[in-house]
């Protein structure tokens, strides 16, 4: 009779410990999740921050974590063009005169787009009047964007930051005149879309590739030959 009272003790026991090691797990799984979200490492449900985005009713902590401006450091090398934004690597392509790179950004991706090249900033200019989803056969052409030429030792480069769906705004940090270096700030897309990179054919070579994920101002995307 005692022997059978202390297991049940023992399972009682057993039952407790094993509750309580499940709270303190889900304890520090929580705990862990708030330490990344304040630390500005992704943890939102991206169906829900779209759904928010829609309703003009943003979580705080995503637009910290969204407005985030990580510093970044060119590669100390010469003859380099380095990616002007986070994201991955859609198309490549390889026209008469020159080539162009688009980057596709997702709501992870630092939007801070940066310089590829040094040089002269020859123009600043705004066109296009929709806000279509990159799904949208000419949403290259016809969404609202914004093209920066950099008059620079292999020509004239240009970067196109163009909104998309959920985007409604470009801001663009230089203008006509100015001097820029490899990896200063270009400007910011408020939410998601897509970066064009135009390079002349004859005096850069790609060596990045399709699928790639790159990181603006540090991801050496092409050569100067």
């Amino acid at each position: 009779m005692r022997r059978k009272y202390k297991q049940k003790i023992w399972k009682q026991l057993i039952i407790l410990l094993v509750i309580f090691l499940g709270i303190t797990f889900a304890i520090l799984i929580m705990q862990t999740e708030k330490k990344k979200c304040t630390e500005f490492e992704y943890c939102w449900n991206v169906t829900v921050i779209v759904e928010q985005l829609r309703n003009n009713t943003i979580d705080p902590d995503f637009e910290k974590f969204f407005n985030r401006d990580p510093v970044r450091i060119p590669p100390n090398e010469t003859n380099i063009i380095v990616s002007p934004a986070d994201g991955e690597i859609i198309a490549i392509k390889n026209n008469i005169q020159n080539y162009t790179i688009i980057i596709r950004m997702s709501l992870l991706d630092v939007h801070v787009q940066r310089v590829p090249l040094s040089g002269k900033v020859v123009s600043v200019e705004k066109s296009g009047i929709k806000f279509n989803s990159p799904s949208v056969a000419d949403y290259l052409r016809d969404n609202v964007q914004t093209t920066t030429v950099i008059s620079t030792e292999i020509g004239n480069i240009t970067v196109k930051q163009i909104t998309g769906n959920l985007v409604k705004k470009i801001e663009t940090f230089v203008e006509s005149g100015d001097q820029v270096k490899t990896g200063d700030k270009l400007g910011k897309i408020l939410l998601g879309s897509t970066v064009v990179l135009t390079l002349p054919k004859e005096e850069a070579k790609i060596i990045i590739n399709l699928r790639a994920k790159v990181y603006a101002g540090t991801t050496i995307i092409a050569t100067i030959q």
